[in-house]
């Protein structure tokens, strides 16, 4: 099955110095970890990041965008955002 939900898990409180633990990307059926330090050179992670954002579902797309951002990937825009959906429903 496609990957189709990506998470990060993101280290700090505000914009100007977070850091990502690890991703989790999953889909139907299941999820996996993956430590991101060790793994942000990999070519084909920073493939998947820039290349197949659109199909993607996040959670804190913002966060997410401004940490890989640090590291030089540009994971552009993504099909839906757990954070977004949830501040316009309840607004």
């Amino acid at each position: 099955n496609n990957i189709n939900v990506l998470i990060a898990d993101i280290k700090g409180k505000n914009y100007s110095n977070i850091s990502i633990n690890g991703l989790i990307f999953a889909n139907e059926s299941d999820a996996y970890y993956l430590y991101y330090s060790p793994n942000k050179k990999d070519n084909e992670l920073i493939s998947f990041l820039e290349n197949n954002s659109e199909k993607l579902s996040v959670y804190d797309y913002k966060s997410l965008k401004l940490a890989l951002k640090k590291d030089g990937i540009n994971i552009g825009k993504v099909n839906f955002d757990l954070i977004l959906a949830t501040y316009i429903l309840l607004w």
